[in-house]
């Protein structure tokens, strides 16, 4: 392991702006790409409720950066490292300065929450061994939209969204996700959350029934990516209820939403799926969808 202390950790400001985009380039170019970003560096200087700090090279060059947004709770910490000069101990400095911003602040936060949106094995492992649970890691698929779609079982009718079977909506994700632990969210909630969405499109958002029964759900929106030219189609969340599995209606739900995407101008579907939901990354791959990167939340409660 080569000596950190070489490489000095400074508060961040605009002369460093287009040492940061370097360093985020080289961070995506070894790790992929990010689904969702945390918004401009410039805001993050300028905002009052945000602290943002870069490791310095002698020569000058931005090889890390750490921030933490304070306004929350629990307050939000993240960072990067140049791939290059990764292995040196930069990273626990990272987290060591942004959990020390948390803690400083008047009504200290009891916990910490990290998201990183391009995990690698390595960031896992770090935060690991700083004490961070971990919360959830996902995959990111995405599928192209030009393939074939499959169709919905001919049995099957859809309702969108609307304020008279939004309760519907939320009856039917509780079914669907009951046999993996369990929903906490209430229904006022899970419906605000949805709806309070800045892309949310209820004409999106479709109820499958078998004749008077509620079968499955799916939710969806477009979404932009970090480093994409253009917005995606992104399905949120799809559930099928247990009595109603093996029927093709989740298969045929994905091509239903992908054609309505398509039709709007859309060339790429996407969406995300926990690790340990192997079910539903079988149900997603035989619908086309690949791996593009994995995302994670960890949490830790400070001392």
């Amino acid at each position: 392991m080569t000596d950190s202390s070489k490489y000095a950790w400074r508060d961040a400001g605009p002369a460093d702006l287009a040492g940061l985009a370097a360093l985020d380039d080289a961070c995506y170019r070894a790790d992929g790409p990010e689904l969702v970003g945390w918004g401009a560096y410039a805001d993050q200087i300028a905002a009052p409720d945000s602290s943002i700090a870069c490791a310095v090279t002698p020569g000058g060059e931005v090889v890390g950066v750490a921030w933490a947004r304070l306004g929350n709770m629990p307050a939000m910490l993240g960072g990067k490292v140049h791939p290059d000069y990764r292995r040196q101990g930069l990273g626990s400095q990272a987290v060591h300065w942004a959990e020390d911003c948390a803690r400083s602040q008047p009504g200290s936060p009891g916990s910490v929450v990290i998201r990183n949106e391009a995990i690698t094995e390595g960031a896992e492992a770090l935060y690991q061994r700083e004490g961070y649970a971990t919360d959830f890691i996902e995959y990111w698929m995405n599928r192209d939209l030009a393939g074939p779609l499959a169709e919905l079982p001919p049995e099957v009718r859809l309702e969108t969204w609307s304020d008279s079977n939004a309760l519907v909506f939320y009856d039917t994700f509780i079914d669907s996700f009951r046999d993996r632990g369990g929903p906490r969210e209430s229904a006022v909630k899970w419906i605000s959350w949805n709806k309070d969405e800045d892309d949310f499109r209820p004409d999106l958002c479709l109820l499958a029934y078998v004749g008077d029964q509620p079968a499955a759900f799916l939710t969806a929106g477009p979404l932009q990516p970090v480093q994409y030219d253009t917005p995606i189609g992104w399905i949120a969340q799809m559930g099928v209820r247990p009595q109603w599995r093996g029927r093709g209606i989740a298969d045929g739900l994905i091509g239903e939403i992908g054609r309505r995407f398509r039709v709007e101008g859309f060339t790429i579907l996407g969406l995300d799926v926990n690790l340990n939901n192997p079910r539903a990354m079988r149900v997603y791959e035989r619908n086309g969808f690949s791996v593009v990167g994995r995302r994670a939340k960890f949490s830790k409660r400070l001392e």
